[in-house]
């Protein structure tokens, strides 16, 4: 199965421009006003909470089953221990809307977003399966990953699915982990790596470049008086990296353009202010309130300091500049 491996089609590490695909509230639905649907045959159910590669093994086991017409990502929103256990809600590792962005980007035409809310966390493991097979009655296969869990409690698993399946007509296929380097691919070691700022690492897991995204909202406008403006990221729901000063590519407006980022307090320009995002576009002219910015490839460049004077601050930051342009251009 040779396929497992190989690269999807469309690499989502070039989505560059791509716009991402929006999703309306009124698009999450809950498990128990689903509509009987006699076309989908075919199901991978999972958080999919990174869509890394081991998540992406699923997906390319579901699409080798059968046309796109009769196949369905089943995912949760939110993250199930927001209801579960809210203190162990783990950072996200891509927004709602990059969610649907990257199933559609790796072949999936049908998704559905399920709610997860206290009815569906204290529904049995066995009703979960019996509600799955009334809402898509010609279900022949569900793919799921070796640790999936599900019903109250997580009581169910995959050998029960697999039981419980093979009594309602369908077959259970459980794919096992993909390894790396002998270890399993896990959105948790993706997390530690950029946590740990090993922006390599965690592409080769994710299989594409670790992306954050925000809204550009107003701000003081210091950069623009020291000759460096600056679009202030706001909305963001992705994990951050440590604070500190990174070289970054940027997506705007379809366009790909290199950046300054740094996220920290800006110790030389206020006291001990909120930690906040900010971004310096190089070579860019023009207005990005309220556009969305998308940044990916992090190179560290420097922890960030205090300066002694506004001028020490503006000769450092033209030499993250020219390290950053070093790295892309």
């Amino acid at each position: 199965m040779y396929f497992l491996y190989q690269k999807f089609p469309e690499s989502a590490d070039n989505e560059g421009g791509s716009t991402l695909s929006s999703v309306k509230e009124e698009e999450i639905l809950s498990l128990f006003a689903l509509q009987e649907n006699k076309q989908i045959e075919n199901i991978a159910i999972g958080v999919f909470d990174g869509i890394h590669l081991g998540h992406q093994k699923i997906l390319r086991n579901l699409l080798s089953l059968g046309s796109k017409e009769n196949s369905l990502v089943i995912t949760f929103e939110p993250h199930p221990l927001a209801i579960i256990a809210p203190e162990r809600v783990p950072p996200k590792l891509v927004s709602l809307q990059q969610k649907k962005t990257l199933f559609e980007i790796y072949g999936l035409k049908h998704i559905l977003f399920i709610r997860f809310d206290q009815r569906l966390r204290e529904l049995t493991a066995e009703a979960f399966i019996i509600e799955l097979k009334k809402a898509f009655p010609r279900l022949k296969r569900v793919v799921v990953g070796e640790d999936f869990r599900f019903g109250w409690n997580a009581e169910g698993n995959v050998r029960l699915l697999r039981e419980k399946g093979h009594l309602l007509g369908f077959e259970t296929i459980v794919v096992t982990p993909l390894l790396f380097q002998g270890q399993s691919i896990s959105s948790t070691k993706i997390r530690k790596a950029i946590e740990r700022r090993d922006f390599s690492l965690a592409s080769q897991l994710l299989g594409r470049s670790y992306r954050i995204e925000g809204i550009v909202g107003t701000g003081q406008g210091v950069g623009k008086t020291i000759g460096f403006p600056t679009a202030n990221l706001e909305h963001i729901v992705q994990l951050l990296p440590p604070p500190g000063v990174y070289g970054c590519q940027v997506v705007y407006n379809k366009e790909i353009f290199i950046g300054v980022a740094n996220y920290g307090r800006r110790p030389t320009v206020q006291e001990e202010g909120r930690l906040n995002l900010e971004l310096h576009l190089i070579d860019f002219e023009g207005n990005l309130y309220g556009q969305t910015l998308s940044l990916f490839n992090f190179h560290f460049l420097r922890e960030e300091k205090r300066f002694l004077s506004v001028e020490e601050l503006k000769q450092q930051i033209a030499k993250d500049i020219e390290k950053t342009k070093s790295f892309f251009l």
